[in-house]
C-alpha cells in the first residue's frame, strides 16, 4: 500500500530549486510551407516549445511557495509517495 506523506527538501535541494533562472523560449511564428515533413516538423517544435514554457511557470510556482515556506517556517517540504513497507513503524 502506498500513502502520501511530507516530507522536507535538504538545504541543497531548496539551493538547487531557488537557484534555477528559467528561460523561455520564443515562440514559434513561421508561415507554412509546402513540404509536410517541415510543417510537421515545425508542429512539433511549436509543442515542444509551449510544453517548455509551461515548466517554467510550475518551477516559479515551486520557487515562490519555497520562499513563503522558507520566510514562515525555516523550512521546505514537499509531498511524496512511500510504500507503507518503507516507512517507520511509527508512522505507518
Amino acid at each position: 500500500m502506498k500513502v502520501k506523506v511530507k516530507e522536507r527538501l535538504t538545504r541543497e535541494e531548496v539551493e538547487r530549486l531557488l537557484s534555477f533562472v528559467p528561460r523561455p523560449f520564443p515562440p514559434r511564428d513561421r508561415p507554412r510551407c509546402d513540404d509536410p515533413d517541415v510543417n510537421e516538423m515545425e508542429d512539433l517544435l511549436a509543442h515542444t516549445v509551449l510544453l517548455l514554457n509551461s515548466n517554467n511557470q510550475v518551477i516559479l510556482r515551486a520557487q515562490a511557495r519555497a520562499r513563503e515556506e522558507l520566510r514562515t517556517k525555516g523550512y521546505v517540504e514537499r509531498w511524496v509517495t512511500k510504500s507503507v513497507a518503507d516507512m517507520p513503524a511509527s508512522t505507518a
